[in-house]
């Protein structure tokens, strides 16, 4: 067992949650009856938890407050001093304070939460812990989504070089047929594009977007034109997860902010960029306006996602711009999604290996239409 973690966790890198006595196992050592070696992977002890001459009850079952001590990927959504459920005698003592994201009291500080790269250990049981812990499983679950990506244009599936409306790709796939092709495959997430509401500022695929909705049980971010309350309303009434808003966000943002404010939680911004500076209308307009200079500007309106494409890589296969997108992360409030130019497996895998808490995901497209990326092969990365 302890090869084959190795070969999962230190060799492939593939994120490992670690559940109370497997965070425990993360140590160098235990002194539970006997001195026990563990994996060593975090360097620390596990030691046996003083109960101050018997004043605190072992184990320690039962529900306890746990207080955040720096970000993880594990406590998104997740308020500060949420209670969970614990079982254990024993507490991981880490070396490295750095590594450890959540503590609880009992007897004194204990260590329930730790990080370090694709390692996350709990000491409380997530399993347990009722919505929220459920929250928590989801989260780790969900550490890089990958996004299919289906553009609508004319009620087909295409896909355009450079937002370029006169170079494009139409497949004979339909847009319903190709989505409930992802679901068949095991995807939970999906981006969509209205290529004709960008076009217009209307949401001309409405009723496409409400049938891929009622067939399959998938996460929809839909972006297009959407530039107006109402359209939100409508995607929020048909089932998406997220609404994306571009030209008429960036155009005006008392818009955006409203929009955050009235559908909390459900509005993505895509930010769309050619040499540094925002494009909208459908890429056809360019702003002299920097990408970051926006983003600061917006940065506490409540975004819950953003979508950055660099235009100049979209549809071109030439591989994302990652050092552009690690800098929008290092400034955004919120998590950011990867677009633009992905053209194999290795940039699914540099995408996670950025291994950055603030870009939550990748949107693959023309990869894999043009079958570069095989679906097989790409559903694997989802929780790898």
């Amino acid at each position: 067992l302890a090869d084959t973690l190795k070969e999962f966790a230190i060799t492939n890198k593939k994120p490992l949650l670690g559940i109370c006595v497997g965070l425990q196992m993360f140590a160098d050592v235990g002194y539970e009856e006997a001195e026990t070696k563990g994996l060593g992977w975090i360097s620390g002890k596990v030691s046996k938890i003083n109960n101050q001459n018997g004043i605190f009850k072992l184990p320690h079952i039962g529900w306890n407050e746990i207080v955040i001590q720096k970000e993880s990927r594990i406590f998104k959504d997740i308020k500060n001093k949420s209670h969970m459920y614990f079982v254990h005698s024993y507490e991981f003592i880490p070396e490295d304070k750095s590594v450890i994201s959540a503590t609880t009291d009992y007897s004194s500080k204990i260590v329930c939460s730790v990080e370090r790269d694709n390692l996350i250990g709990t000491q409380f049981h997530p399993e347990k812990s009722d919505k929220i812990g459920l929250k928590i499983i989801d989260n780790f679950i969900n550490l890089m989504k990958i996004f299919p990506a289906i553009d609508i244009k004319d009620k087909k599936c295409v896909r355009l070089i450079k937002g370029d409306f006169e170079n494009k790709t139409e497949y004979e796939i339909s847009p319903i047929d190709q989505a409930g092709k992802y679901k068949d495959h095991g995807f939970k997430n999906l981006h969509i594009v209205d290529l004709d509401g960008a076009l217009t500022g209307k949401t001309v695929n409405l009723k496409v977007i409400q049938e891929i909705v009622s067939k399959y049980d998938l996460k929809i971010e839909i972006g297009g034109g959407v530039r107006s309350l109402d359209s939100i309303k409508q995607y929020i009434d048909a089932g998406v997860e997220k609404v994306i808003l571009g030209s008429g966000a960036i155009k005006n943002k008392e818009f955006l902010k409203e929009a955050c404010e009235k559908f909390k939680s459900q509005i993505a911004l895509g930010l769309d960029a050619k040499d540094g500076n925002l494009s909208v209308s459908g890429w056809k307009e360019n702003l002299n306006i920097k990408t970051t200079d926006f983003l600061e500007e917006v940065n506490n309106y409540g975004v819950s996602r953003i979508i950055y494409t660099d235009i100049n890589r979209d549809g071109m296969k030439t591989s994302p711009n990652f050092d552009e997108t690690v800098k929008i992360a290092e400034l955004s409030n919120c998590p950011i999604v990867i677009s633009g130019g992905v053209s194999s497996m290795n940039d699914i895998k540099k995408a996670k290996e950025l291994n950055n808490k603030k870009i939550e995901g990748i949107i693959v497209g023309k990869a894999i239409y043009d079958g570069d990326i095989k679906l097989d092969e790409l559903v694997k990365e989802i929780s790898a």
